[in-house]
């Protein structure tokens, strides 16, 4: 299982290119959005950087084939379904990692415009998007393949991207303390991010559960 997640980051080295556009394109998205506020910097960078990557990652293992070499060996198709989200987590991790970097250099190089540091909310609310976004993908993925799965995953990408920018505007106007009344109470609770955590593991619990017995049903029964 282990092998298949290392297999899916190994996979970003050799497409050494594509890897090097999207750290690139990651640290020109954040001195961009520096000066937008830190919430399109937190929340639009990692999880821009992420979806590319897990994309990217899908998109060159069937390019080269790489399933049907995967499905030669000693592992199980669910084996290899769930290592699809394992990898997901992990470029999640890595997306928010490499944003943390970057704001930090830009911060200290004494050209940042970012007033506050990545906190719980921002890393909670780039994970409910990634969680949703590989959650509907890699089904519809392992499904179709990547080829074919484009029109769709435009349209799932612009879907994110439109709520991505909502939601970064409602942090931006809480962040400034212009959001109305009864949004400010309910951030300032005392147990506000508890309730953020709460509610995310049971979303996450639940929309997991649902998309990886969905990708077993299909990815089981499927003619490679």
């Amino acid at each position: 299982m282990v092998n298949l997640v290392l297999k899916d980051i190994l996979m970003q080295k050799k497409s050494t290119k594509d890897l090097m556009i999207a750290i690139l394109l990651n640290f020109t998205i954040i001195c961009i959005l520096q000066f937008l506020g830190a919430a399109s910097v937190y929340i639009l960078t990692p999880s821009i950087f992420a979806i590319s990557l897990i994309t990217s990652s899908c998109g060159f293992g069937e390019r080269n084939d790489v399933d049907r070499m995967i499905n030669s060996l000693p592992v199980t198709r669910k084996e290899i379904v769930i290592s699809k989200y394992l990898s997901s987590f992990v470029f999640l991790i890595i997306g928010i990692a490499i944003t943390i970097l970057f704001t930090s250099i830009i911060k200290f190089s004494g050209l940042s415009h970012i007033n506050r540091l990545m906190n719980l909310t921002d890393i909670i609310i780039v994970s409910i998007f990634i969680v949703f976004y590989s959650c509907v993908y890699l089904p519809i993925y392992l499904w179709l393949g990547y080829i074919k799965s484009q029109l769709i995953n435009k349209v799932l990408n612009y879907f994110i991207f439109i709520c991505l920018i909502i939601t970064v505007v409602i942090v931006t106007l809480i962040d400034n303390g212009t959001a109305k009344d009864s949004l400010m109470n309910f951030v300032i609770l005392p147990n506000f991010e508890l309730y953020m955590v709460i509610s995310f593991m049971c979303f996450s619990i639940i929309l997991i559960s649902i998309s990886i017995f969905t990708s077993f049903k299909i990815y089981i029964n499927k003619d490679l």
